[in-house]
């Protein structure tokens, strides 16, 4: 009974300390960091690949290296929305003209969406660490995510000026996790219960003597 209550504890502990380090919007925004996350790729593990991810408050640069370098150079503080990237050597501006929910063709859509993929597929996924933690590789590649997420995705520009930051709104409304409800066919729809329309005939105490 002793070590069940000091279990529980270590756990509240553990989980109250979890809290504490997660971090805020506003320390998203200002932070400053660099973070490798390197991993085994294709052909047995032979071609590896390197995500790294560089911020300085407004400024996030994502590389990605397999055999041929792709950089994604961001700042999310500058309108009109846009990245820049570069690739074998030379640097194209794909700027923001709508919004990519519904239509992903168009080339800042397509190059948003190999940006967001390339971040979930090696480095939200092979970063080591608590993704609350600002401090950990994890946290630094969710960090960057949830703000290019706001900014290319949602569109909403940001400011070293601005005190009321708020990067984890655009998750809760995110249409790609709401659930949609099965649409039911004609024939599909359950058959009401029919009700016996029949009069039943009361017998009163009095008659009921008289047999």
């Amino acid at each position: 009974m002793l070590w069940f209550k000091f279990s529980i504890l270590i756990l509240t502990l553990n989980s109250q300390l979890l809290y504490a380090n997660k971090f805020s919007s506003q320390q998203c925004l200002e932070s400053k960091f660099s973070t490798e996350i390197n991993n085994e790729g294709r052909f047995f593990g032979l071609l590896k690949n390197k995500l790294t991810i560089s911020k300085d408050f407004c400024l996030i640069e994502v590389t990605f290296k397999e055999v041929l370098e792709t950089k994604w150079k961001i700042d999310i503080c500058r309108q009109p929305i846009h990245m820049k990237i570069t690739e074998n050597g030379s640097q194209e501006v794909f700027k923001r003209l709508k919004e990519c929910t519904n239509d992903w063709s168009s080339d800042f859509c397509v190059k948003w969406k190999e940006l967001s993929e390339k971040m979930q597929d090696y480095g939200l996924i092979f970063a080591k660490g608590e993704r609350e933690n600002i401090e950990t590789s994890h946290g630094q590649v969710y960090c960057s995510f949830l703000l290019l997420k706001n900014y290319l995705d949602a569109g909403k520009l940001f400011s070293k000026f601005d005190s009321s930051v708020e990067i984890f709104d655009h998750l809760k409304s995110d249409k790609n996790c709401e659930l949609k409800p099965n649409k039911i066919k004609a024939e599909d729809k359950p058959i009401p219960a029919q009700t016996d329309t029949q009069e039943i005939e009361i017998i009163k105490k009095d008659e009921v003597e008289s047999f």
